[in-house]
């Protein structure tokens, strides 16, 4: 799940949050906005990956939905689903494919942090696409 934090980010917030009371939903387009971001570039990395079978857990990567928190808005990006194929025939959520994937199995593998090398690209991206809606509201 990906997390945007910093001095910038807080200073952005909070320029959001007060443009959202001058047009109504804008923190929640941005929210979404952020959240297709985030979902890309962890597909992106997925399929960066040497794998067996990497497009099923890249095209589990979903948003959630976008929910109120006390300061703002929240949505969650992660695998979704159930996978059922020769290597799982009982079923497995991709959630745990990809839980595993990130911290590996003792003796088996290495894990391979996806998530946290997608955050790092995602996140300027993030930060200029909120700046830029933020320029437009403002010359408004």
């Amino acid at each position: 799940m990906a997390r945007i934090s910093g001095e910038m980010w807080d200073e952005l917030a909070e320029q959001l949050l007060t443009a959202d009371k001058k047009v109504p939903g804008l923190l929640s387009q941005a929210t979404e906005d952020v959240a297709k971001i985030y979902e890309e570039e962890t597909k992106k990395e997925i399929l960066r990956i040497p794998l067996y079978d990497s497009g099923a857990l890249a095209l589990s990567i979903k948003r959630g939905r976008i929910m109120a928190i006390a300061r703002g808005r929240r949505v969650e990006v992660w695998p979704q689903g159930n996978r059922r194929d020769k290597k799982h025939p009982k079923g497995e959520r991709n959630e745990t494919i990809g839980f595993v994937l990130i911290h590996g199995r003792p003796g088996k593998y290495k894990g391979r942090d996806y998530l946290t090398a997608a955050d790092e690209k995602a996140g300027p991206r993030a930060v200029e696409a909120i700046a830029d809606m933020l320029q437009e509201v403002i010359k408004e």
